[in-house]
């Protein structure tokens, strides 16, 4: 094309030289022959100092400022007063084509999603259309995609008329306050613009609100074919936009809750999207929008406008909100689990953006919003605190991953969010969290991948590994969705038999908890009769049951009948065992075995697939649906083992034959049934029983009964034995702890390697419980660092420790320890040393609010008084008691430690809040038959 004819398109003057232009570029590096290369002034380099390299690639003329100083290169030197300005006219000149319609949509946030919707509508109407922005370019037929959300004049101008050739007919394009103030749309023949919303960003560039706005507004100085605005009126500055329009001899089509053309009268949200009550211009319309968020509400009214300013008939262009998908990573629903649950992919990588996608969701979530995110690295570290602490707050489940580390150590960047979340789950690799977390949804739980989006890259040390958060949900979806069980496998394991087929996706035994998808197990009890509420259980969403019979309301296709459904149970955990990969971990003790287990669970967590016991379920029916609910896909599985009896811990180890063994400490629990503690020694050691001789065996050497398991793993031929304490000796030894309020940091030698972690759970008791999971972490050679990193993570569970700062009835406040979960003699003596340990402010006062200790038989007495020593070496300054053995050590306490006795829970709980003082520290516990929660639930809501 002729240099002068372009010139005469941007209004300059021609010169007498008058050459073939063969192409346009702003880059001098891309220029080459006959090229007209546009000198563009930048905040960090000038073209003009660029335009000797474009002459040395072949350049023939320069679009130059009027007043720049410039070498001798031969070239064309064409002067202007807006570089910028020209060669966007000149670029639209060169290519000459574009599709016949093109709407432009400007605004902080939506952009993406409207001009994406803009398109999908076209599409449903029949016309071929386009969008271009910060996705690239999308159709239906190809899709190119990009990173800038209004591409440079000549990109633009170049993609424009490639879409022209290739048949579009129809495109929106983003319009950034960038791209509008530099000129990069000019010469797009518009035929209608939009203006979504305007918040505080891009300060950097503009400076102030009042430029940002003004840049946006400059998208309306253009003339427009339809002569129409399309503009959101629930802004507070609609007004203003609106004034500005009308002042140019625009049209307005507003939308919105306050809008009259497009107004939305009323939205009925749900899991998967919402229902919109609309009236277009006057006419009502009831819509199935399905994407989640009002904000996609407005979005996609936006879009509609836009078709509609472009001269679609609004009647018809209405249903196309109905098949609308949300723009690539844009609060993009991306999958389902079977149970219900939804999962969403959105970019969300900003402290606001991440509040406002789950402040969108909240409305639309029946159970859970759970959100997997991280912080890219080699940006503001000022960032990662404020969306650890937005994740806490908004959401239910919070999984704290990697995003793209970059050049950053992945492990800092999550350390620097992970304070401020206590919920948060720290699994680092993304993949797996996600996986995790899919894995875990429960029916009515929303999901949301936050930070990447539509990107398919993770970039970690300057390589960019492939990587999307659409497509690793889709495969955690599939894998988490391939059924525990079939019925067909059920039978053959059981020996049963079964006149239909199903498949299960979970095990239950109580129809209160049971969720859909599950296998409900009639079992029989001294209580109850698991048969009576088979019905019920396939009414609820069961997908089958295991029963002796076919009950009353069941369906014989929907039963597996077996002779006992125990025994069932119990073959199906044998095959669990065996059919996948799983490294076995079982864990028991007197005491610390829930919270050894919930340590490996969060370390393990981090980095493999790890199933657990959920609450306690370790007893002859709990171990056994443990094992049974293991996925064949599992890296790891951490099994709480318990008894009451000798023999029954022999009977769970012949099903879950523990790779690993750990037993936390031996001491009174259960004496009610165990004549001496030497017996209930033996009967916790039968864990070996079920072990290879090359089993690795971890024993707590500060325990009393050290030796005497020792001894046990020797009788059985176990090779690998090793012992943790704090004797600098064992295998794995504390080298030096620091409590602070509620944390603990702790530094231990494991086989010879110091390694440092934090702690949430208070105590030494604690302390020498993570020894043992470290050590075992060390032999199942994971990453350590990941790993201690997760168990950092755990926070107190209910009744365990857990502290508050509550207010006194009269004035002041006071620090409350909530242990009310259960005790035994080991545990009470340990929460005591802990309360002991913690110093009073002013004139408070420790005090050691204590129920009964159950099932130590005919040793109770003489055990709770045995407390005694312990209250008085740890300094503490009342006992309040509960109960008839409690009230046994009260009587013996010095006059001035007794502070008040009652013989249940709920007597204590009238009366106690009325005695605590500013500053004293509270400790309350016992068994959880002994009801002491409820004086925990009184000083934390002041319920009497």
């Amino acid at each position: 094309m002729q240099l002068n004819d372009l010139l005469k398109a941007a209004g300059l003057a021609p010169v007498s030289d008058n050459v073939e232009i063969s192409g346009i570029t702003a880059d001098s590096r891309k220029a080459a022959s006959g090229f007209l290369f546009a000198a563009l002034p930048g905040s960090k380099a000038d073209g003009a100092s660029f335009v000797q390299d474009a002459a040395d690639n072949g350049a023939r003329a320069a679009l130059v400022p009027l007043n720049a100083e410039l070498p001798n290169t031969g070239m064309i030197y064409v002067r202007c007063d807006d570089v910028r300005k020209s060669l966007a006219l000149i670029a639209a000149a060169f290519y000459g084509k574009q599709p016949q319609t093109v709407v432009a949509v400007t605004g902080t946030n939506g952009k993406t999603s409207t001009a994406n919707f803009a398109r999908q509508i076209w599409d449903f109407l029949g016309k071929k259309s386009a969008s271009v922005g910060t996705l690239g370019v999308i159709s239906s037929d190809f899709s190119s995609y990009g990173s800038l959300t209004t591409p440079d004049p000549v990109l633009l101008h170049e993609t424009l008329s490639m879409l022209a050739d290739k048949g579009i007919e129809k495109t929106a394009i983003e319009a950034s306050s960038h791209g509008i103030d530099q000129h990069r749309i000019d010469g797009v023949r518009l035929t209608a613009a939009a203006f979504t919303n305007i918040t505080r960003d891009h300060l950097d560039y503009h400076k102030t609100m009042e430029n940002y706005l003004e840049a946006k507004l400059k998208l309306f100085d253009r003339p427009l074919s339809s002569n129409t605005a399309v503009l959101n009126a629930d802004i507070p500055e609609f007004d203003r936009i609106k004034s500005y329009c009308l002042a140019r001899g625009l049209k307005i089509i507003d939308y919105g809750k306050n809008a009259e053309a497009l107004k939305l009268v009323d939205t009925a949200l749900d899991i998967k999207g919402q229902t919109l009550h609309l009236e277009i211009f006057g006419k009502k319309h009831t819509v199935r929008l399905p994407l989640a968020g009002t904000f996609q509400a407005m979005n996609a009214l936006c879009a509609l406008g836009l078709v509609i300013a472009a001269g679609e008939d609004a009647q018809q262009a209405v249903k196309g909100l109905e098949i609308l998908k949300g723009a690539p990573g844009r609060m993009e629903h991306v999958a389902d689990r079977k149970n219900g649950a939804a999962v969403y992919v959105d970019y969300a990588h900003t402290p606001d953006a991440l509040e406002t996608v789950l402040n969108a969701l909240r409305p639309h979530t029946q159970n859970r919003l759970c959100v997997v995110f991280g912080c890219g690295g080699d940006r503001d570290p000022g960032k990662r605190p404020q969306m650890g602490e937005i994740a806490d707050r908004l959401a239910d489940v919070v999984y704290v991953t990697d995003d793209n580390p970059r050049t950053e150590k992945a492990n800092a960047i999550r350390d620097q969010i992970l304070p401020a979340c206590p919920k948060g789950i720290d699994i680092g690799n993304r993949a797996l969290a996600i996986e995790t977390a899919v894995s875990e949804l429960r029916q009515g739980d929303i999901l949301i991948l936050a930070g990447k989006g539509h990107e398919t890259g993770q970039l970690i040390n300057g390589v960019v590994y492939p990587f999307d958060d659409r497509e690793e949900a889709k495969k955690a979806v599939l894998l988490a969705d391939t059924p525990l069980w079939t019925s067909d496998e059920i039978v053959t394991v059981t020996k049963g038999k079964c006149d239909g087929y199903f498949e299960i996706f979970g095990i239950s035994i109580d129809t209160r908890t049971l969720e859909k998808g599950d296998l409900f197990i009639a079992l029989k009890g001294d209580k109850s009769d698991g048969h009576l509420y088979a019905a019920d259980a396939l009414k609820k969403g069961a997908a089958g049951i295991l029963a002796s019979y076919v009950p009353e309301g069941v369906p014989a296709e929907k039963a597996v009948l077996v002779e006992d459904p125990l025994k069932a149970l119990e073959n199906m955990a044998r095959h669990a065992r065996t059919r996948g990969h799983a490294k076995v971990i079982g864990i028991t003790g007197s005491s610390g075995k829930t919270s050894t287990k919930e340590m490996l669970r969060y370390a393990l967590t981090a980095v493999g697939r790890t199933h657990c016991t959920q609450g306690n379920l370790n007893n002859q029916i709990g171990m056994p649906l443990t094992l049974a609910r293991m996925p064949k896909t599992t890296d790891f599985a951490v099994i709480e083992m318990g008894m009451n009896h000798t023999g029954e811990m022999h009977e769970l180890t012949m099903l879950a034959h523990p790779d690993i063994a750990v037993v936390t400490m031996v001491g009174s629990a259960h004496r009610e049934f165990f004549p001496t503690e030497e017996d209930t020694v033996h009967a916790k050691a039968e864990i070996f029983d079920g072990m290879d001789r090359n089993g690795r065996v971890f024993l707590n050497a500060d325990n009393r009964h050290f030796s005497l398991l020792k001894e046990e793993t020797e009788k059985r031929g176990l090779t690998y034995v090793y012992f943790f304490g704090k004797n600098a000796s064992n295998d794995i030894s504390l080298v030096k702890s620091r409590e602070e309020m509620n944390k603990t940091y702790v530094k231990a030698k494991v086989f010879n390697t110091e390694y440092s972690w934090t702690l949430k759970l208070p105590g030494e008791h604690q302390i020498l419980n993570s020894l043992a999971v470290a050590g075992v972490l060390k032999v199942l050679n994971v990453d350590m660092e990941t790993a201690l990193q997760g168990l950092s993570q755990l926070p107190v569970p209910k009744g365990r420790g857990q502290r508050f700062v509550l207010p006194c009835v009269d004035r002041g406040t006071f620090i409350l320890i909530d242990d009310a979960y259960n005790a035994n003699p080991e545990s009470m003596r340990a929460a005591i040393k802990v309360l002991g340990g913690l110093v009073p402010d002013g004139n408070g006062r420790r005090i050691a609010v204590l129920g009964d200790m159950l099932e130590l038989g005919e040793f109770a007495p003489s055990l709770h008084k045995g407390l005694a020593v312990d209250l008085i070496e740890n300094n503490i300054d009342l006992l309040y008691a509960v109960g008839e053995n409690t009230g046994l050590l009260f009587d013996q306490m010095p006059p001035q430690m007794r502070g008040r006795k009652e013989s249940t829970a709920s007597e204590m709980a009238k009366r106690i809040a009325c005695d605590i003082k500013d500053g004293d520290i509270v400790l309350v516990k016992g068994s959880f038959g002994s009801r002491m929660a409820e004086i925990v639930d009184v000083l934390k809501n002041g319920r009497k």
